[in-house]
């Protein structure tokens, strides 16, 4: 295959994914069902059922960046409520 026929090939293939796939913000998974329910606990301000449900996620799923923001955010919470 000859450069002019690759470039030709990357270009059309670039624009194939622009034009005609998803982008990637769009692909993203559901969240996880426990996720989901330590945001309403730690909303209703019941931190020790979100730490209890976000500690069983992390150890879990250790890439889960969401996860271990709300644990902390429940964690300084309930601290601060217990003061």
């Amino acid at each position: 295959m000859n450069v002019r026929r690759l470039r030709l090939a990357i270009i059309l293939a670039t624009f194939a994914v622009f034009l005609g796939g998803a982008p990637l913000a769009a692909i993203a998974e559901e969240p996880d069902a426990d996720l989901v329910a330590a945001v309403q606990a730690a909303e209703r301000n019941d931190f020790e059922t979100a730490i209890r449900l976000l500690d069983a996620l992390v150890r879990r799923d250790g890439f889960n960046s969401d996860a271990y923001a709300w644990l902390e955010y429940a964690v300084r919470r309930k601290a601060e409520l217990e003061q």
